[in-house]
């Protein structure tokens, strides 16, 4: 993923890693609240982005797997890998690229 974002490897390495670790613990709650003729109505909802992770990480730049053959996998979610599918959002991977190092302007391009 560096490699494809054109980013150096270490420092950047483990904050990508960090990242990933805070992602997958969050749970996205959606709710809403309406009134009835008879009743408040509560409708709520939650979903994680990621269902499993196999993330390893290295110091020695040469091991490109661990022994017994373990690449790293990400494994969305099935409603959030629903929700990407469904309404996904058309970007230009050059023009990502280029915002990379900065997420306010990448956020506000997309």
């Amino acid at each position: 993923m560096l490699d494809v974002f054109g980013m150096q490897q270490g420092v950047t390495y483990r904050r990508l890693i960090a990242t990933f670790q805070r992602v997958f613990g969050a749970t996205i709650f959606f709710g809403a609240d309406t009134q009835r003729e008879r009743a408040a109505v509560m409708h709520q909802a939650r979903f994680n982005f990621v269902r499993e992770a196999w993330i390893w990480y290295t110091r020695d730049a040469n091991q490109e797997m661990l022994p017994g053959g373990f690449e790293k996998e990400i494994v969305l979610s099935d409603e959030f890998f629903r929700e990407v599918m469904t309404h996904s959002i058309p970007t230009d991977l050059d023009a990502a690229k280029a915002l990379s190092s900065s997420p306010a302007a990448l956020d506000l391009f997309m």
